[in-house]
């Protein structure tokens, strides 16, 4: 039963410990100029404007070189926005704004992650938020598509159900040990 505990120990602070995959945000040093640093800049592409591009106009736009792939993928994006547009479900003159429930989904996923350091009552507060996290996630998915916000959100709190589950299992063997 001990090689098990151990093994279990590992994997938990394994998981715990892995490096973040996160987005970094660059800015450049005052003083410097962020083309000399390579930063791009958001020219602010509308949705009318992405519509009536082409893969070469896009590569132009954007300063990179698109693969074939990344064409394809470009064009069937554009189609796909074109069949939204066409039933009325996207306003091509709005500016692009995440729903409620995505933001809503990214912060109690977070907070999740977050709580689940608390002694004790954090670990209650971990569930509430991470299982609110999920299902706020998936109706957004349902609700508003697919962004990175729900995505996330939902990644967070099933990240964090997993380690509490985990935490359970890992709790219950080292009572079980010494009964």
């Amino acid at each position: 039963m001990k090689p098990f505990l151990v093994h279990s120990l590992i994997v938990v602070f394994a998981l715990l410990n892995t490096p973040s995959f996160a987005a970094v945000v660059f800015t450049a040093p005052a003083g410097v100029n962020q083309d000399d640093v390579g930063v791009t800049h958001n020219t602010g592409l509308s949705i009318e404007n992405f519509l009536n591009m082409t893969p070469k106009a896009f590569e132009e736009h954007s300063g990179k070189k698109m693969s074939w792939a990344k064409k394809l993928a470009f064009k069937i994006v554009q189609k796909k926005v074109k069949k939204k547009a066409a039933k009325g479900e996207i306003d091509l003159a709005a500016p692009y704004t995440p729903g409620k429930m995505s933001l809503l989904s990214l912060i109690f996923g977070s907070l999740g992650m977050i709580t689940i350091f608390l002694p004790v009552v954090g670990f209650f507060l971990s569930v509430g938020f991470s299982v609110a996290g999920l299902v706020l996630g998936i109706v957004a998915i349902k609700r508003e598509g697919s962004n990175v916000m729900n995505i996330l959100g939902i990644v967070f709190s099933a990240t964090t159900l997993v380690v509490i589950l985990l935490i359970y299992i890992l709790i219950l063997l080292i009572f079980a040990s010494l009964f």
